[in-house]
C-alpha cells in the first residue's frame, strides 16, 4: 500500500482508485445529512468548487471560483480555498490534514465531467478524478469536489462518492453577478524579431532545425511558415525550402506508406506551395513525386484522410487542397465539420477535439479547425466557424494567453487562438490581448538588463512557451536543454502578432534579409529592431486579416502520446528546471 500512496503523491491521488478498486470508505460515522454552507456559481459566472470536512468536521463548503480558467488548484484558491503547498497530490485543506485520519488518509477529488478530466462534457453525476490539482484548464459551470478519506480501499458504492450529489451541488446557486474581466495590458512584441531569432537558429544548423541530433523536418517547416508570415528573411526561408525540397522520403515516407504519413505530405506540400515550389513535381526516390495527388488518393470515402485522421492536422490537407486548382473536398470539409461538438448543453459546444463525441476539447485543434473550415469554403461568419470561436474565445485568461488542457496558458496555443479568432473575426480585443500575453514572453534588449550573463543579445527576439521559461532563460540563458522548447515556441507564437493566414501565405515580397539580434537605438527601420510592435506582414493589401500556423501532431489519433507524457511528467516532476513543448509538429 505505502508503493500506491508513493505514485499518488506524484499524481493524482484519484489514479490510485483503477487499482485498488474504488474509493476510501470513511473509518468514522458520517452526520447524515451533512451541514452544507455557501453557494455555486450562476450558470456562466465561473467553476463550483467543493471541499466535505467531514469525519473531521460536519461540514461541507461550497463556493464559486468565478471566470477560473486556470488549473483546479487555482480554482479552489480562486474561491478562498487553501490547498497547501504545490503538487498534484493533496494532503491538506484549510488546515485540515489527511493524516489527522491516519497513514492512509488522503483527499479524494471528483469532477463534473465525463471522464474525469477537465476537458470532459458535462456529466449526470460526480466522476472519480483521472488528474491531479494541478491539471487544467478548468471552465465555467465545471465543478469539483474534494472529499476527506481515512482508508485506501471502499466496497461501499455510497460511502465512496461525495455526500452532496452534483445536482444538488449545481442548484445551490449563488445571486452574485460574475465580476468584469481583469484589464489586460498589452505587452510590446515583435514579430519580425521573433522570426530574425528563427532564421538565424536555421542558418546555424546547416537551414534545418535539429531535435535529438537529426533534423526536425516538421519543425523546420514550421521556421519556414513562421518566416513567411512575417515577411522577413526570403533568402533564409528559399534555402530552406531547398533542404525541404530535397528530403525525399526522410519525413514523407515511401509512397506505399501515405494511409499512415499523409499529415506529413501535407505539411510538406504546404511549404513549397508557400515557398513557390511545386509540390506536384516533388523529388523523391529519384522520381518525381505527385505530394497534391498522393493527398487527393488518400482521402477516404467518409471524407477523412488516411489513418489517424484529427481535427488538428485535417485542416492543414484541406489548406493544401484549397490552394490548388481542383480546391478542397467538398467530403473532406463535411468530415471535418462533423468533428464539432454539437450538443448545446455541453460545455464543450462548438469545440473540436481528439473525439467527435464532445469528450475531449482542445483549444489547437479547434483553431486549426477554425483554419480548414474557412479555408475549405465557409464563411468566417457561418454558424461552425462562429460557434468555435465563441469557445476559444471563452477559454482565454485575463492576462490574453490561451491555456491547454495539459500545459496551461503557453505560448503555443496563444499564437493558434488569436489567429483563429482573427480570421473569424468580431474578437478584436481579445485578438489585442493574446499578441500582448505573446509579447510578454519574448526575450528582449529590456530583458537582458536582469538576466544572467547566458542570455545574450544573440537571444533577442526569442518566444518562450511560457511564463517559467522565460524565467528559466533569465537564469541559465537559452541553450541545449531548452533551446528546442524556445524554437518550438517562437515559431508558433509570431502568429499571435496579426500575421496573414495560413492559405495565404507567401513569400514573395519578403525582404530579403533577416533582422539582425541587435540593441543599438532605432534605425530607419523600427518594424524589424527587437521590441518593436510589428505584424512584418509582407503586404495589408494582399495580406489577409488573422492566421492559423501549421503546428501540432500529424498523424495522430486520440491524445497525442507527448500529452500524455507531459501530464505524468507534470505531476511527478514537480520541480523539474527544464520543460519540453509538446504541442508542436514532428
Amino acid at each position: 500500500m505505502s508503493a500506491l500512496k508513493r505514485c499518488a503523491a506524484g499524481f493524482a491521488a484519484v489514479l490510485i482508485l483503477a487499482v485498488s478498486g474504488g474509493l476510501a470508505a470513511p473509518a468514522l460515522a458520517e452526520p447524515d445529512p451533512p451541514a452544507v454552507e455557501g453557494a455555486a456559481c450562476q450558470a456562466g459566472q465561473g467553476v463550483t468548487v467543493v471541499v466535505d470536512f467531514s469525519p473531521v468536521r460536519d461540514e461541507v463548503d461550497i463556493r464559486c471560483a468565478p471566470d477560473a480558467a486556470g488549473s483546479i488548484r487555482e480554482a479552489f484558491a480562486a474561491a478562498g480555498f487553501d490547498l497547501g503547498a504545490s503538487g498534484a497530490f493533496i494532503s491538506e485543506i484549510d488546515g485540515v490534514d489527511a493524516a489527522q485520519l491516519g497513514e492512509q488518509g488522503w483527499w479524494g477529488l471528483f469532477t463534473s465531467t465525463v471522464g474525469g478530466t477537465p476537458g470532459g462534457g458535462a456529466a449526470a453525476d460526480w466522476q472519480t478524478a483521472w488528474v491531479g490539482a494541478d491539471a487544467g484548464p478548468v471552465w465555467a459551470d465545471e465543478a469539483y469536489f474534494f472529499r476527506l478519506f481515512d482508508s485506501w480501499s471502499c466496497d461501499d458504492p455510497v460511502a465512496c462518492s461525495p455526500r452532496v450529489p452534483l445536482a444538488e451541488v449545481l442548484g445551490r446557486q449563488g445571486t452574485g453577478s460574475a465580476p468584469p474581466p481583469a484589464p489586460v495590458t498589452p505587452a510590446t512584441g515583435s514579430a519580425a524579431a521573433a522570426a530574425g531569432w528563427l532564421g538565424r537558429q536555421l542558418a546555424a544548423s546547416g537551414d534545418v532545425l535539429i531535435g535529438n541530433g537529426v533534423t526536425d523536418w516538421g519543425l523546420t517547416v514550421d521556421a519556414l511558415l513562421a518566416l513567411a508570415a512575417t515577411g522577413v528573411g526570403a533568402d533564409q526561408a528559399a534555402a530552406t525550402a531547398a533542404k525541404l525540397g530535397a528530403s525525399g522520403e526522410d519525413y514523407i515516407g515511401a509512397p506505399g506508406e501515405i494511409g499512415a504519413k499523409w499529415a506529413a505530405v501535407a505539411k510538406l506540400a504546404l511549404a513549397l506551395q508557400v515557398a513557390g515550389l511545386d509540390p506536384a513535381g516533388f523529388q523523391a526516390g529519384g522520381a518525381a513525386r505527385n505530394l497534391v495527388a498522393d493527398l487527393r488518393g488518400a482521402l477516404n470515402g467518409d471524407g477523412s484522410f488516411g489513418t489517424g485522421d484529427n481535427a488538428f492536422s485535417h485542416p492543414i490537407a484541406l489548406i493544401v487542397l484549397a490552394r490548388t486548382d481542383g480546391g478542397a473536398p467538398p467530403a473532406a470539409v463535411n468530415w471535418l465539420a462533423a468533428q464539432q461538438c454539437a450538443d448545446a448543453a455541453n460545455p464543450a459546444f462548438g469545440s473540436f477535439g481528439w473525439a467527435p463525441d464532445c469528450s475531449s476539447p482542445d483549444p489547437d485543434a479547434t483553431a486549426m479547425a477554425i483554419q480548414g473550415l474557412i479555408a475549405g469554403g465557409l464563411a468566417p461568419g457561418s454558424q461552425p466557424v462562429a460557434d468555435a470561436a465563441a469557445w476559444l474565445a471563452g477559454l482565454q485568461e485575463s492576462d490574453g494567453g490561451f491555456p491547454s488542457p495539459w500545459s496551461g496558458a503557453n505560448a503555443n496555443t496563444t499564437g493558434l487562438g488569436a489567429s483563429a479568432l482573427a480570421l473569424a473575426g468580431g474578437h478584436d480585443s481579445a485578438v489585442q490581448a493574446a499578441a500582448g500575453y505573446a509579447g510578454g514572453l519574448q526575450v528582449t534588449c529590456g530583458t537582458l538588463a536582469t538576466a544572467a550573463a547566458a542570455l545574450t543579445e544573440a537571444q533577442v527576439g526569442a518566444i518562450a512557451m511560457d511564463q517559467a521559461g522565460l524565467e528559466e532563460a533569465v537564469e541559465f540563458g537559452i541553450d541545449q536543454v531548452n533551446g528546442d522548447q524556445f524554437r518550438r515556441a517562437t515559431a508558433q507564437a509570431v502568429f499571435a502578432f496579426g500575421t496573414p493566414p495560413l492559405a495565404a501565405l507567401t513569400l514573395d515580397g519578403a525582404a530579403a534579409a533577416l533582422p539582425a539580434a541587435s540593441c543599438a537605438e532605432p534605425s530607419a527601420s523600427p518594424s524589424q529592431s527587437a521590441g518593436a510592435s510589428t505584424t512584418g506582414a509582407p503586404s495589408p493589401s494582399t495580406s489577409p486579416t488573422g492566421t492559423l500556423p501549421v503546428t501540432g501532431p500529424l498523424a495522430t489519433s486520440g491524445l497525442p502520446l507527448a500529452a500524455i507524457a507531459t501530464i505524468l511528467a507534470g505531476a511527478a516532476l514537480v520541480a523539474h528546471r527544464r520543460r519540453a513543448n509538446t504541442r508542436m509538429a514532428n
